[in-house]
């Protein structure tokens, strides 16, 4: 039996697969998962060390380490370069770059294997710390994605509220306030807005849920004289009375238009 490159034949199947999956709108999570395993910790690795090493004879032990080993570090690598770049860390992102790598490390195994002649492919049963050395690597791997996957959702984190405002579009005398919660739980707030000490009514929703978001346009009065105006916006939580929870002001420039409308513009 010769090797035919086989092994490249099946690694090219895993990578079409892969895609392929990513066309399905709504395809099985645990499908999505194993064909995502070969893609991220054997097949990387494997072809680069085809590509370095196919000269030489390497023990199935260490062949499996050294497989894996590359394959982390070259997805440690790409996560670096694709959070650098505008898709960012995304499932689609992730299988383009890899299926690239590896096809790109495919087409370099093949040119190197047409130079060495056929070989008798010859396969030799491990030896007993072998085993013991797989079972290691693999238990660490599963360790740490268990790990990894419990971690993040346990470690503890407080809750946070967000609090925004900004010059509204257009001429008016107006300003945009926006409140997004990310708490953890349902929280009722108190709002006072003023503008040059004086205080502004709003329609903003006391209480939010969590993850809920609310946007309100908020108009100056009009019996404001012209000239500098200082808009304050404190948040306050009705649990935590007596301190800011969150706070933000903006200066805004008001002057006479033509006839009797008025505009406000952002002091630089």
């Amino acid at each position: 039996m010769r090797l035919k490159n086989s092994d490249l034949i099946a690694g090219l199947i895993i990578v079409m697969l892969n895609i392929a999956y990513l066309l399905v709108p709504s395809g099985p999570v645990w499908l999505g998962t194993i064909l995502a395993l070969p893609l991220i910790f054997v097949l990387p690795g494997y072809v680069l060390a085809e590509a370095l090493f196919y000269r030489r004879k390497i023990a199935g032990s260490h062949r499996f380490v050294l497989t894996l080993g590359l394959s982390l570090v070259i997805v440690i690598l790409s996560g670096l370069l694709l959070n650098l770049l505008a898709p960012g860390l995304q499932r689609m992102s992730w299988v383009i770059c890899l299926s690239v790598w590896i096809v790109a490390g495919m087409l370099v195994v093949v040119v190197r294997r047409g130079d060495i002649p056929g070989q008798p492919l010859r396969i030799r049963r491990l030896r007993l710390y072998e085993y013991v050395l797989c079972c290691l690597v693999l238990g660490g791997v599963i360790f740490a994605l268990r790990y990894a996957s419990e971690g993040v959702a346990r470690q503890p984190h407080p809750g946070f509220t967000q609090l925004w405002m900004l010059p509204a579009e257009g001429s008016s005398c107006a300003v945009r306030l926006g409140i997004h919660s990310f708490e953890l739980n349902t929280v009722a707030y108190h709002l006072a807005v003023t503008a040059n000490d004086v205080a502004i009514s709003t329609q903003i929703p006391s209480v939010l849920k969590v993850g809920e978001q609310i946007e309100q346009t908020v108009e100056l009065p009009q019996t404001m004289h012209a000239g500098t105006i200082n808009v304050r916006a404190q948040l306050y939580r009705l649990d935590k009375q007596g301190d800011v929870y969150r706070s933000v002001n903006i200066v805004l420039y008001r002057s006479n238009g033509q006839g009797d409308t008025v505009q406000c513009r952002s002091e630089a």
